[in-house]
């Protein structure tokens, strides 16, 4: 495995935050990019992410995400039109039909 340097400013960072499955999450101490170094292997990353419980496809959870924002929209313009009207009939008076 390659140690490396941070890919935004180039700096190497010896502060670990994290050490998990063998991976060092480091912090860069110029621009605070959090990275793991050092860097896994293309194998590595194939062996790591195939026994994956979880199985989910990006896709899936892309579209499930897109569903769920396209509800909270809905929600949004519904609750502002109802805001809306409720502010119209509080300035209405009330007449007596009696």
């Amino acid at each position: 495995m390659e140690s490396i340097k941070c890919i935004f400013c180039s700096s190497d960072s010896k502060e670990i935050l994290i050490r998990e499955n063998g991976y060092l999450g480091v912090k860069s101490p110029t621009c605070g990019l959090i990275y793991t170094s050092p860097k896994p292997t293309f194998t590595d990353i194939v062996d790591f992410y195939g026994q994956d419980d979880a199985n989910i496809s990006a896709a899936s959870h892309i579209k499930a995400s897109f569903k769920n924002r396209l509800y909270a929209k809905q929600n949004l313009k519904i609750i502002k039109k109802i805001s809306i009207e409720v502010k119209y009939w509080k300035q209405v008076p009330v007449q007596d039909t009696f």
